[in-house]
């Protein structure tokens, strides 16, 4: 990694989280959210 990389990192890392946290987000709450509904809804 160059030099001026590095020193640039502080500064991309949260632009990179923000372009990075809403897809995870999308990817992982139909994970978490249809399992759930499936239990709550089978426990009933």
């Amino acid at each position: 990694m160059p030099a001026y990389m590095a020193e640039q990192m502080p500064e991309l890392l949260p632009k990179v989280m923000d372009n990075l946290m809403p897809h995870m987000i999308d990817d992982v709450v139909p994970l978490v959210t249809q399992p759930m509904i499936d239990y709550l809804t089978g426990r009933k």
